[in-house]
């Protein structure tokens, strides 16, 4: 059992679910033969015979069935855990420093944080927004983050400070 791999579960499960070598090999574009080695290998690996095979498809035996329990089982605790990675790593964080006059940052920026902060909700981003005084880009003097979202133990993921602007 332990020369087994997730792909060889997910193989047994397909097999039992379509009842056929050949739909099995279809679906994964590959020759019957190799869909039937493998499934032979599996029983092999299990010591059991897994899969009755008769001219009415094939179904799996008891042993079989209890397989194809602990095969869904495991192949969709992995499917889940992949989907949690691929979920996380799609999660923006990180600081984002954004500089602008005050008409661009009230007008444009502002309106779009809540946008942001609905799409990545965990407190892993952060953006800090400076004011200028005027159109040349002249940093408000003792000026700080305008709007900040983030960081981790913040009692609110969003805090807003005024400028004095």
């Amino acid at each position: 059992m332990r020369d087994l791999c997730f792909d060889d579960m997910h193989l047994f499960a397909r097999v039992a679910e379509l009842g056929t070598l050949s739909a099995v090999a279809r679906e994964r574009d590959v020759p019957v033969r190799q869909v039937s080695r493998a499934l032979v290998r599996i029983e092999t690996a299990c010591s059991a015979r897994l899969i009755h095979r008769s001219t009415h498809g094939l179904t799996p035996t008891v042993e079989g069935q209890t397989f194809l329990q602990y095969c869904r089982r495991l192949t969709g605790t992995r499917d889940e855990l992949e989907g949690e990675f691929a979920s996380q790593s799609r999660q923006a964080s990180g600081r984002v420093r954004v500089s602008a006059c005050t008409v661009v940052a009230g007008c444009l920026l502002i309106p779009s944080f809540e946008s942001l902060h609905a799409r990545h909700p965990k407190p892993k981003l952060c953006v800090e927004l400076t004011l200028w005084t005027s159109s040349l880009g002249t940093l408000c003097p003792g000026s700080g983050p305008a709007w900040t979202t983030g960081p981790a133990g913040l009692p609110t993921p969003r805090v807003f400070s005024p400028l004095g602007v």
